[in-house]
């Protein structure tokens, strides 16, 4: 490990002291568990299939050799700070996160000569344990078969397979290490970041993914689960009612309303999914209200109800802007510096913003990589020329290296937009205005991007702010 803080296990006398080690703190390491029954000799952490290469690339987590009693730490990320833990055994005793692992009464004693590990889920030749707790009896768990649900791309993993609360073999599902029959039926319904700032929230450029991490909403036949939890829960009439991630979970089923707590024991509450008065974000949606910011108090913060609204249907694009249904809100500032809330209901109800360029019957919205809503109006229905809804990575970081832009026209005109700057020239004959050149590329620092590509008419090409004429050509440009 390196000099960043973490937790260790250390020799104690006959046995061994697991403590807190902070190199930048000028305090000494603070012992947290007393282990005497500990041979510190014969310590080692086990083995987890949960980091082998084919799992984990070696260049990201480097092969550590067993030996090493340092390497359970803590992460702060951006939206929560999270513990890492590992088993470890001395051959007799098996340790988790600086505690012996033991079964309660009437369970067969822990057999460390058998114990497994694949992250946080473990096994010996009687009992399954998850968190270092004893969750039922082992029926046989296929260890060279067991791994993650690979959700698939529209999903998010993690990137972390030894965090991971649903595992599955060829037989079972494992949901936080308790056993589930019919893993084919697995099926994931819905994921939420922990991270609530919007899709088109900029991050920073060598991001190339949103940050977690994710609540996952998921069922099978008979069950509905989250985060690797088996819900109390009818799924045929299961809907959900309230869905604040890493915090609160509110649903609805033929038997009535349930609430189910999201806490996780090795991470702290979400930064920007709080189930209460958030200052650092312009809107707070909280359990049954939506609040914006409107001024600033010192070090804390004015806010004000929007009435009427249902928070779970309060979709934030970025940190200023939000859809409800069928109107925006923007979250602006007065020449004087005084914050306004502007709400704007759409042309057409069923227009989901969805893109940086986005169309309406008689409007255009664009939301810049400056985090600004722009609306427009447009001669007649405007029509866009890439319709492609990016996913959250591409959303990320739309303002990247590759300057892309956006396309459009309506009955009159043609549009440009680089996500800072729309341009719009009137053509003869927009339906004939279509895109050419452009590609996809990706690179060091940067998700996928769209790059190049002109538009064409039959005056010339455009691209960002430059027009290209043909010949007898002639630049139409009305700017806005």
């Amino acid at each position: 490990m390196d000099s960043t803080p973490h937790y260790a296990y250390q020799k104690q006398g006959k046995g061994a002291v697991y403590i807190w080690d902070d190199e930048y703190s000028e305090e000494m390491a603070a012992p947290l568990n007393y282990l005497p029954d500990i041979n510190f000799s014969r310590l080692r952490r086990l083995p987890d299939l949960a980091k082998t290469p084919d799992k984990q690339p070696s260049e990201w987590y480097p092969d550590i050799p067993l030996t090493e009693l340092n390497t359970d730490f803590i992460v702060e990320g951006e939206n929560t700070t999270r513990s890492y833990f590992s088993y470890h055994s001395d051959g007799r005793h098996v340790l988790w996160a600086g505690k012996l692992v033991r079964n309660p009464p009437g369970a067969p004693p822990v057999h460390a000569a058998t114990f497994h590990v694949f992250g946080r889920f473990a096994a010996d030749k009687d009992s399954l344990y998850f968190d270092g707790v004893r969750t039922e009896a082992n029926e046989g768990v296929d260890f060279a078969t067991l791994n993650e649900i690979n959700a698939g791309a529209s999903w998010h993993n993690g990137y972390e397979p030894e965090q991971a609360t649903v595992l599955r073999d060829k037989h079972y599902l494992y949901l936080r290490g308790h056993r589930v029959e019919n893993p084919d039926s697995y099926t994931i319904t819905a994921q939420k970041s922990w991270d609530q700032r919007g899709k088109f929230t900029p991050f920073y450029p060598c991001i190339n993914s949103p940050y977690g991490p994710w609540d996952t909403l998921a069922h099978t036949a008979d069950r509905m689960i989250i985060n690797g939890h088996v819900l109390d829960a009818d799924v045929e009439s299961f809907s959900v009612i309230r869905w604040l991630p890493g915090t609160l979970f509110i649903y609805r089923d033929k038997n009535g309303v349930k609430r189910f707590s999201l806490r996780e024991q090795n991470a702290e509450l979400p930064r920007h999914a709080l189930d209460r008065k958030d200052c650092s974000a312009p809107f707070n949606m909280l359990e049954n209200k939506v609040t914006w910011r409107k001024a600033w108090n010192g070090n804390s913060c004015e806010t004000e109800i929007i009435p009427g609204l249902d928070p779970e249907q309060f979709h934030l694009l970025n940190g200023q802007v939000a859809q409800y249904q069928d109107r925006l809100y923007s979250v602006k500032r007065t020449v004087f510096g005084e914050t306004y809330l502007d709400m704007i209901t759409l042309d057409d109800p069923q227009v989901i913003i969805d893109k940086r360029f986005n169309a309406d019957k008689q409007h255009g919205y664009l939301l810049t990589t400056s985090g600004e809503l722009v609306v427009f109006n447009s001669d007649g229905p405007l029509v866009l020329l890439d319709k492609e809804v990016p996913r959250e990575r591409e959303a990320h970081t739309e303002d990247g290296q590759y300057r892309p832009n956006w396309f459009a026209h309506d009955n009159r005109y043609v549009y440009v937009f680089d996500g800072m700057q729309l341009y719009r020239y009137a053509t003869v004959w927009p339906l004939y205005a279509h895109i050419e050149g452009q590609h996809y590329q990706s690179g060091y620092g940067s998700a996928l991007s769209k790059t190049g590509g002109s538009l064409v008419t039959l005056e010339g090409r455009y691209f960002h702010d430059v027009f290209e004429p043909n010949k007898n050509g002639k630049n139409l440009r009305d700017g806005l």
